[in-house]
């Protein structure tokens, strides 16, 4: 897979966008309401988590360098749960955690089952195995699944990512 300078540009998917193959592939994924859920993930979680990486990215420099990218994106996943739970999006919020739950169930697992999504992503970031919709999609709904299981409040994750409470 080609990689393309992003840097400055918030990429998510695109529904309308999307070839035939990939349709099925996400209907296949998504199950009924395939195109609501996608929409659900793309056009309203993903959203504010990659705006998660652009406040780690201008944040303190020791804080960006010193995780590694599968570390940024658990924080930016922190960053976005916190968000939406904090301005009261409990019925998204409840139908992402459902989505997170049934897409699950249907990505096949890429690790052993004694290694856990951030070990194995740690450890197969530049793979060709993390490249691939289900590897890197099986990384990123546990990681998503984990935020939400951890439910921080938006100062503390904002302090992780490196951003001080005013004073």
């Amino acid at each position: 897979m080609e990689k393309i300078k992003t840097e400055g540009i918030i990429l998510t998917g695109r529904y309308e966008a999307a070839s035939p193959e990939e349709i099925s592939m996400i209907q296949a994924f998504f199950g009924e309401k395939a195109e609501h859920r996608f929409k659900l993930y793309f056009y309203w979680y993903n959203v504010i988590h990659e705006l998660g990486h652009a406040i780690i990215n201008q944040s303190h420099d020791a804080v960006q360098n010193s995780i590694c990218p599968a570390e940024e994106e658990q924080l930016a996943n922190d960053f976005a749960v916190a968000y939406w739970t904090n301005y009261g999006e409990t019925q998204k919020r409840a139908e992402l955690a459902e989505l997170i739950s049934f897409v699950l169930t249907q990505i096949p697992n890429p690790a052993q089952e004694s290694i856990d999504y951030m070990e194995y992503a740690k450890t197969h970031w530049n793979s060709e195995s993390l490249s691939t919709f289900c590897g890197y999609g099986w990384f990123q709904f546990h990681s998503v699944q984990h935020s939400m299981e951890k439910a921080q409040p938006p100062e503390e994750v904002l302090l992780n990512m490196g951003v001080s409470a005013p004073s």
